[in-house]
């Protein structure tokens, strides 16, 4: 299976609007800079070379229990299976074993030993493609979906808020089931506030020389890479949490319509290119550039992604409406 980031520069232009299309410009971008490093030790070698090499790696490699991201020969040809009918452990000797499921008979001639490589916690579809190439057939759903959550533009504090906060910043919108959808993203708490509702940095000069950047939210000094959850906790408790909530809606409901919007322009051209390449001659067609297996993982991807974030601006607007009139109720009230 081919993995994204060995996708030729066509393949690449049919990701963007999904959530794969940072995360594989993310991938090359740092398997660029590792190349630059190794290539003073192996000169013969390309940075196609290493694209290949990492890919093969990711694909084969499994988290094991005690052993971390390991190779093992023989276990790494098991092909994955969410309803697989062994699995692998690792035993009191450190051994890696590979193991039927109680109950399961052992494979007739012909019949194949699967494994699930999410060690039986199911992975998003995007993540699948990324790590592994494929999609399995039994997968209807994109599960849930990551995107990147930088802060506003027209912030005058964005940079320093961005420089506070742990990476990653994004927002996960996942499904509940029941064509249900949530949310989490931390750092939209700290994207919503502002001066005026209490919050400030500030430089301070250590003892060794250094600068050091402070964060303050009405008085209360905040170490948000050892307890991002604080701020939320404060907000939580003002007087004016359906300002922040709502302030907190609205701008990941304006992030997840900007992506679809993404994702249904490309839907958009991509059909019009298909329908324009039908009146032309087949030696001139480029949707040949195409290869057919990238091909059908994206299509597939794209689809499912777009019924996800269909789903979550259905579930942003309703919130949004609904914490409109919690707000004036409430405020009507006093």
């Amino acid at each position: 299976m081919l993995l994204p980031t060995t996708y030729t520069s066509s393949e690449c232009n049919l990701l963007i609007g999904t959530s794969l299309e940072p995360a594989v410009s993310s991938k090359l971008r740092a398997l660029t800079q590792e190349f630059d490093l190794l290539q003073a030790a192996v000169p013969w070698a390309t940075l196609q070379d290493w694209i290949h090499v990492d890919s093969l790696f990711r694909s084969r490699s499994l988290e094991l229990p005690s052993h971390g991201t390991s190779l093992v020969p023989i276990l790494d040809f098991a092909n994955h299976a969410e309803d697989a009918n062994a699995f692998f452990a690792v035993n009191d000797a450190g051994e890696v074993t590979l193991d039927l499921r109680p109950g399961i008979p052992l494979p007739k001639d012909g019949d194949e030993v699967t494994i699930d490589y999410s060690g039986g916690d199911p992975m998003p579809a995007a993540e699948l493609i990324f790590s592994y190439g494929f999609l399995p057939a039994t997968l209807s759903s994109a599960r849930s979906l990551t995107l990147p959550l930088p802060a506003s533009g027209d912030d005058p504090l964005g940079r320093a808020k961005e420089a506070v906060w742990p990476a990653p910043r994004n927002v996960k919108i996942f499904e509940t089931g029941d064509d249900s959808v949530d949310w989490e993203a931390g750092f939209i708490y700290l994207s919503v506030v502002n001066e005026e509702d209490g919050l400030f940095f500030h430089v301070l000069h250590t003892m060794e020389g250094e600068q050091k950047l402070q964060v303050l939210f009405r008085d209360e000094e905040l170490n948000l890479r050892n307890n991002p959850r604080r701020l939320e906790e404060l907000l939580q408790a003002s007087e004016m949490w359906e300002v922040f909530e709502l302030r907190a809606v609205t701008m990941l409901k304006e992030r997840v319509e900007a992506q679809l919007g993404r994702l249904l322009t490309v839907k958009h051209d991509e059909a019009v290119k298909r329908a324009t390449e039908e009146k032309e001659p087949a030696g001139q067609k480029e949707h040949e550039h195409y290869r057919p297996q990238p091909l059908s993982v994206i299509t597939e991807l794209r689809e499912l992604e777009e019924t996800l974030l269909l789903n979550a601006v259905d579930m942003f607007e309703k919130q949004v409406t609904s914490l409109k009139l919690h707000y004036h109720l409430h405020t009507d009230t006093h």
